[in-house]
């Protein structure tokens, strides 16, 4: 599933999120905002960098109350942006109730 800086843009405007000019999308400072947010709501994101693996290096994960029964949301890719992109969207349409479609 590709994710997209339009997508993102959308998202930050439903939450009344700004975002310096400066931060471009697909670096870290781009998904800070993100991450604050949901550490805001009680949430735990963790990424990690696996040197053992040739593939799939990047793992991003979200745990937390706000989740509700089904309690993390998980994403393995080989590109971080990827991995940091699912997981993010994921957690924004099952917590925030925020739809990419318009």
């Amino acid at each position: 599933m590709n994710f997209g800086k339009d997508q993102f843009d959308s998202l930050k405007h439903f939450l009344g999120i700004r975002v310096a000019e400066e931060s471009q999308f697909g670096g870290i400072d781009y998904f800070l905002p993100l991450f604050e947010k949901m550490r805001s709501d009680s949430s735990i994101v963790i990424i990690k960098v696996d040197g053992e693996r040739e593939e799939n290096i990047y793992t991003v994960l979200v745990s937390g109350n706000p989740l509700g029964v089904e309690g993390s949301i998980r994403k393995d890719a080989s590109s971080l942006v990827d991995a940091i992109s699912y997981v993010t969207i994921e957690y924004a349409k099952r917590v925030w109730g925020w739809s990419d479609v318009e």
